[in-house]
């Protein structure tokens, strides 16, 4: 008979933090539906007001949803960051990668609440205003802040052999200089060389290209190790519960008319 023992293969993936919790799961992705249920159906989201009825609905439930478990989806690993005082087993590289993917995403999300005249050029350049709400530009806040709060615990707690790849450092440099370029260059010439529409969608590409390689340093690092003791996978849970749920909700766009579908084009979801 095989003793599973903690130095053991089976050991250290029943004893890794990010494999068990099968309840914790549950539990975080039942609130984010929960919550996304109970306010949809009782609120009235101004993006969706000029959609049928029922359509509007359904995209007010998976819209609050989506939100909900973006919002959950960092509690996890900085919870066990914090319990361990340890960073080991999260990837350096992921954290700083995202910090500038939700950079690019706040500098997207603020231009176009707060700028009546970006949302009038936007509108101008193509063929629809971009939606954004309240509850994006407090996503973009929480956004930015946990992962403040992430590199702080990069910075005091134990790291172990762990730091910040060149590459990486060098693709956060060219990212934050090309969004200060692209932001100073439409400033400067008053949106004559670069108008704010076309900057702005070049900002929300970068966005993009960060979500899609942000988890690639922790797959390598996983793998490296060859466990994934110090990382949430409840995070990756969540993270599959929004692909869902936005995978779901593009299929709404047939109902809207040809400003909303505009601006997903021109700009992400």
């Amino acid at each position: 008979m095989t003793v599973v023992t903690p130095s053991s293969p089976m050991g250290r993936v029943l004893s890794c933090s990010g494999c068990g919790g099968l309840a914790e799961t549950a539990t975080l992705v039942g609130a984010a539906l929960a919550i996304g249920i109970v306010v949809g159906c009782t609120t009235n989201d101004s993006a969706s007001t000029d959609l049928p009825p029922p359509a509007a609905r359904i995209s007010n439930v998976l819209g609050y949803t989506y939100f909900v478990a973006w919002i959950l989806s960092f509690v996890p690993q900085l919870a066990l960051n914090a319990r361990r005082r340890s960073v080991v087993g999260m990837s350096i590289d992921s954290a700083v990668l995202s910090t500038c993917g939700f950079l690019a995403y706040a500098v997207y999300t603020a231009a176009v609440y707060w700028s009546p005249a970006v949302r009038i050029a936007y509108a101008a350049q193509y063929g629809g205003a971009p939606v954004v709400t309240a509850p994006d530009v407090f996503f973009c806040v929480w956004a930015l802040a946990m992962e403040a709060v992430a590199l702080t615990q990069i910075a005091v707690y134990d790291r172990g052999t762990q730091g910040l790849a060149r590459l990486t450092l060098a693709a956060a440099v060219a990212l934050l200089a090309g969004m200060a370029a692209v932001v100073i260059a439409c400033g400067a010439s008053d949106a004559r060389v670069l108008s704010w529409p076309t900057a702005l969608v070049t900002v929300s590409w970068i966005k993009v290209g960060v979500t899609i390689v942000r988890y690639l340093p922790q797959i390598w690092l996983n793998g490296a190790r060859g466990t994934t003791h110090g990382f949430k996978l409840r995070c990756i849970v969540s993270a599959a519960t929004r692909v869902w749920i936005g995978v779901a909700t593009t299929r709404r766009l047939r109902f809207a008319p040809p400003p909303h579908a505009a601006w997903r084009r021109c700009g992400w979801t």
